[in-house]
C-alpha cells in the first residue's frame, strides 16, 4: 500500500487566512509579548525562605522525563545547602527509563495547574509516568488505560477503532482531552460514521494525567466527565543537565495483537543555550486477531508520527520553546461484515457484495510557548506561562461499494458502485496565559494561579460521491449523484466557528496541616453558523441558528494532613458542557423513512460533583480511597427524542435535554511492599448510574472492576516482572422500547505477564504475553448498543493469547 503526503509548507496559507479573518485573535498576538508589558508593575513580598512552597525549579531535575517527578522534595532542616547538594548526588541517571522504587513522592501538574505533591491534591487523578508507558509496552490509547479501573475506552472493531475514554461512567465529548494544553478535536458520531479521537502517538509522550470527575473550573467546557492530558517529550528528557550535549535512540516494537511493527527514531541535543528534538514513529498493522471462530475484517494500517521541538534558554529564568507535531494514519479495511442482504419490506432492500473502505487521519500542531519561572522574583508574579497555537486535523473516509440495488435482491446479479468520499475538518487557532503569584497574609500562605483562555475553531462536515450502473461484467453504465438520499455534494452540518472564551482564578491557603483550594471560572462559548450553498441545498426548509451562553463553575476543596502519612480531602466542582454544532444544527432527510432535525433550544448540561477521599503513605504501604457522588442536569440525548411525522415511517429524530442523571461509586488502589524487591498491588472501581427522569440504568456504565498484581524489581535495577490479573463484572444494562434484548456481556478474568531486563546501561527489553488464560471476553464500551441476537457480536470479541515486545538502543 503506497501513499503521498503534502508538503507542510501548502498549509502556511490556511493558517494566515484563518488568523487574518478572526476578530477576536488580537487577544491572541498580546499573550506571548504580556511578560514584558506587566513585568514592570505591582510588586509583592516574597515568601519567606522558611516557608517555601515547592515549585517546579526547585527540583533538580537531570532531565524532565515524568519518572523523575516522583522524587522527593528536598527538607531545610540544620544545613540546605549541604541537603541540596546531597540530594542532587543522589539523583537519578540521566538514560534511566525506570522510576527508582525507594521514591514514593508523585507530583500532578493538572489537578490544580500547579505541581503538586499527587497524595495532596483535593481530586482524584491518574498519573501515568513515561516508565510505566515503556514497561507497559503501551501501542495505543487502549493500552495505555489497560490498569486503570474506573477509566476505560470504546472502539469500533469493523472499521474506526478506537474511539474514546470513558471516566466514572462519563465519555464522548463529556471527556476533554488535550496534548500540552491544545484541545484535540471532538469526535463525531452521525448515522453510520464513527469518528473518535485518536490524534496521539504514544512514541511522543513522556507523561499523562486524568483528572477524574468534573474539572470545568480550570478547563471550562467538555470537561464536565473528567480531562485526559498528554505532555510530549522536551530535549532535556534526553540530555545532560548542563553543557552541549546530543542523544539518539532507535526503539523496535512488536505488538502481537495486530501483528503490527514500530520503529521510532529519537534525536536530541544541545548547542549552548539552543535545544532541540526530533522523534519519528512508523506502525504498520493488521486487524487485531480477536479470540473468536468468525475472522475479522481484514485490514492494514499505516502510521507516521512526527514531533519537533526548539527550546531557547534565555537564561535560568526566561525559555522559549517552539514545537510542531504531525500525525498521518492511514485505514484500508475490507468490511465484511457489510456482506449480505438487508430487507426493509417486501420489494425494498438491498445487498451488499463487497465495501472497501480507506480512512485517513491527519493532525498538524504549531505551537509557540514562553514561561517565566523564577519564584524569588519581586514581580506580583513568579511564574508566567503562555503560548499560541494553531491546529488543524482532518478525517477523510473513501469507501466503494459494490451492490444489488433492485429484486431479486438474494440471486440477482450485482448491478451498482456507490463511491463516497467524505471529510470532516476541525481547525483551531487559540492561545492562553496563565500567572502565579505566591505570598503570605499572616499565618496563610497563598498560592494564586490564574488567567485566561481564548480560542477559535472552524468545524466543516462535507459529503460527496456517485453511484454506477453496471451493466453487464465489465461494462460501466450511467453516473449520477444522486445516491440513496443523497445527491451529492451534501453538507449535514452547517460550517461552524466554535468561539471560546475563559478566565479562571484559584487560591491555595495553607494554615498549618490544612490546605483550601477555592476557584472559579467564567466561560463565554458561541456557535456560528456559516450556511453555504451546498449546505442550504441540503437542508431544504431548515435554517442552522446561533447558540451562545456562558457559565460560571466554582470549586473549592480541602486537604488536612493528619500527619506525615495519612491526609484526608473533599471537593465540591460545578461543571458545564455547551453543545456542539451536531447537536444544534443537524439537517438530514431520507425520502420516506426519517429525517434529522435542528433543535435551537438546546441547553447546556450541567453538574455538581462530590468527592471525599483519604490517602496513604507509609514506609511500606500506600493506599488511596474515594467516593463520589455527582449530578447531572439537562444531560443531552443525541437524537433522543423521535416525533411521528407524516410521510416518514420512522419520524423525525432531535437531540433534546433530559432531565437528570445520577452517578455515585467508590475507588481504591493500593501497594504494599513485602521487602527484597517484591510488592502486591491492587486498584478497584465501583460505579452506578441512573437516569432518574425514566428509572432506568445508564448504559455508559462500566462494571465493577479489580485489578491485583504481584510486582518483583532487582535491587541494582536491572529486572522486573509484573503478574497482573484484571477481573471485570457483569454491567448494568437498561432494557428499553428501542433496545429490549440488549446485550449483557459476561464478567471475565485476564492475566498478564509483562517485565523488562536492561542489558546494558545503551540497551533495554520489554516483553508482555497478555490474556494467558487465552479468555473469550467482551468490552462493555465496545458493545454498547447492540442487541443479544446482533449476528456481528463475535466481531467485538478481546484478543485472545499474545505477545508484544520491545528493545531500545541509546547512545
Amino acid at each position: 500500500m503506497k501513499f503521498s503526503f503534502d508538503p507542510y509548507c501548502s498549509r502556511i496559507s490556511p493558517i494566515l487566512k484563518l488568523i487574518a479573518c478572526q476578530p477576536c485573535n488580537i487577544w491572541l498576538y498580546v499573550l506571548l509579548f504580556s511578560p514584558f508589558l506587566i513585568s514592570s508593575t505591582a510588586r509583592a513580598i516574597p515568601l519567606e525562605e522558611t516557608q517555601p512552597i515547592p515549585q517546579l525549579q526547585e527540583i533538580d531535575f537531570p532531565e524532565t522525563s515524568a519518572d523523575l517527578l516522583t522524587q522527593d522534595l528536598p527538607t531545610f532542616e540544620d544545613s540546605p545547602e549541604e541537603e541540596i547538594e546531597e540530594e542532587e548526588e543522589e539523583e537519578t541517571n540521566p538514560s534511566e527509563i525506570f522510576i527508582d522504587p525507594e521514591a514514593d513522592l508523585i507530583f500532578t501538574i493538572t489537578g490544580t495547574r500547579t505541581l503538586r505533591p499527587l497524595r495532596q491534591s483535593p481530586a482524584t487523578i491518574t498519573v501515568i509516568e513515561f516508565d510505566e508507558i515503556e514497561t507497559n509496552l503501551v501501542q495505543d490509547l487502549d493500552d495505555l488505560i489497560r490498569y486503570e479501573p474506573g477509566v476505560s475506552t470504546s472502539g469500533d472493531p469493523q472499521r474506526y477503532g478506537f474511539q474514546d475514554f470513558n471516566i466514572r461512567g462519563i465519555d464522548g465529548n463529556r471527556v476533554l482531552i488535550q496534548v500540552d494544553g491544545v484541545r484535540l478535536p471532538e469526535s463525531f458520531d452521525f448515522g453510520s460514521t464513527q469518528l473518535g479521537r485518536d490524534y496521539i502517538d504514544p512514541e511522543t509522550l513522556k507523561r499523562v494525567e486524568i483528572i477524574r470527575g468534573p474539572a470545568s473550573t480550570l478547563y471550562g467546557s467538555d470537561s464536565i466527565g473528567g480531562v485526559v492530558s498528554f505532555f510530549t517529550k522536551d530535549p532535556a528528557d534526553f540530555l545532560e543537565e548542563e553543557g552541549d550535549d546530543a542523544a539518539v535512540s532507535v526503539k523496535l516494537a512488536y505488538d502481537g495483537v495486530d501483528r503490527g511493527f514500530a520503529e521510532t527514531v529519537t534525536a536530541s541535543g544541545r548547542l549552548g543555550q539552543l535545544e532541540g528534538l526530533l522523534i519519528y514513529t512508523r506502525r504498520d498493522g493488521y486487524e487485531a486477531q480477536i479470540n473468536s471462530d468468525r475472522a475479522p475484517n481484514p485490514q492494514t494500517s499505516e502510521t507516521n508520527s512526527w514531533l519537533a521541538k526548539l527550546v531557547y534558554n534565555v537564561n535560568e529564568f526566561h525559555t522559549f520553546k517552539l514545537t510542531g507535531e504531525f500525525l498521518y494514519r492511514e485505514l484500508e479495511t475490507d468490511v465484511l461484515s457489510s456482506r449480505g442482504v438487508l430487507f426493509f419490506g417486501r420489494n425494498f432492500g438491498r445487498r451488499t457484495d463487497s465495501l472497501l473502505s480507506r480512512d485517513k487521519v491527519t493532525r498538524d500542531r504549531y505551537t509557540l510557548s514562553y514561561e517565566f519561572n523564577n519564584p524569588d522574583s519581586t514581580n506580583f508574579f513568579q511564574i508566567l506561562r503562555t503560548q499560541i497555537y494553531y491546529q488543524d486535523a482532518q478525517s477523510t473516509e473513501q469507501s466503494t461499494e459494490i451492490r444489488r440495488s433492485t429484486p431479486p435482491f438474494a440471486t440477482g446479479r450485482a448491478n451498482r458502485l456507490r463511491f463516497r468520499d467524505s471529510q470532516f475538518q476541525n481547525s483551531t487557532f487559540g492561545g492562553d496565559l496563565q500567572l502565579e503569584s505566591n505570598f503570605n497574609t499572616g499565618d496563610l500562605t497563598h498560592r494564586l494561579i490564574y488567567g485566561f483562555e481564548i480560542s477559535n475553531t472552524r468545524t466543516s462536515r462535507l459529503r460527496n460521491g456517485f453511484q454506477e450502473t453496471i451493466g453487464f461484467p465489465g461494462r460501466i453504465g450511467s453516473r449520477t449523484n444522486r445516491v440513496g438520499p443523497d445527491a451529492f455534494p451534501v453538507k449535514d452540518i452547517a460550517d461552524t466557528d466554535n468561539f471560546r472564551f475563559g478566565i479562571y482564578l484559584q487560591d491555595e491557603i495553607k494554615w498549618g496541616n490544612l490546605t483550601l483550594i477555592p476557584g472559579i471560572r467564567y466561560d463565554a462559548y458561541r456557535l456560528s453558523p456559516d450556511p453555504d450553498p451546498i449546505f442550504e441545498s441540503s437542508a431544504g426548509a431548515f435554517q442552522p441558528s446561533e447558540f451562545s451562553d456562558s457559565a460560571i463553575s466554582p470549586r473549592i476543596g480541602l486537604v488536612y494532613d493528619i500527619n506525615e502519612e495519612l491526609t484526608v480531602y473533599a471537593q465540591y466542582a460545578r461543571g458545564f458542557r455547551a453543545p456542539t454544532a451536531e447537536d444544534i444544527n443537524p439537517a438530514f432527510t431520507n425520502p420516506g423513512l426519517y429525517r434529522v432535525i435542528p433543535n435551537p433550544d438546546l441547553q447546556a448540561e450541567s453538574s455538581n460533583s462530590f468527592e471525599v477521599g483519604v490517602r496513604g503513605d507509609y514506609s511500606r504501604v500506600d493506599f488511596s480511597v474515594s467516593g463520589y457522588y455527582n449530578t447531572y442536569n439537562n444531560f443531552i440525548d443525541t437524537f433522543g427524542r423521535t416525533i411521528p411525522t407524516p410521510g416518514l415511517a420512522v419520524g423525525s429524530f432531535q437531540t433534546v435535554n433530559r432531565g437528570n442523571v445520577r452517578i455515585y461509586g467508590v475507588e481504591g488502589k493500593a501497594e504494599v511492599d513485602l521487602g527484597s524487591g517484591f510488592s502486591i498491588l491492587a486498584s478497584t472501581s465501583y460505579t452506578v448510574g441512573d437516569d432518574l427522569d425514566s428509572d432506568i440504568p445508564l448504559s455508559s456504565i462500566d462494571p465493577f472492576t479489580l485489578v491485583t498484581g504481584l510486582r518483583y524489581r532487582d535491587p541494582e535495577e536491572i529486572w522486573g516482572v509484573d503478574l497482573i490479573g484484571t477481573y471485570a463484572g457483569r454491567p448494568r444494562l437498561p432494557v428499553t422500547t428501542d433496545l429490549p434484548n440488549p446485550f449483557v456481556p459476561d464478567s471475565y478474568f485476564t492475566l498478564d505477564l509483562i517485565g523488562y531486563y536492561k542489558v546494558s546501561s545503551n540497551v533495554s527489553l520489554n516483553v508482555g504475553v497478555f490474556n494467558l488464560l487465552n479468555q473469550k471476553y467482551w468490552r462493555r464500551g465496545d458493545v454498547r448498543g447492540l442487541a443479544e441476537d446482533n449476528r456481528d457480536l463475535d466481531l467485538f470479541v478481546q484478543p485472545g493469547i499474545s505477545v508484544s515486545a520491545g528493545i531500545k538502543f541509546s547512545f
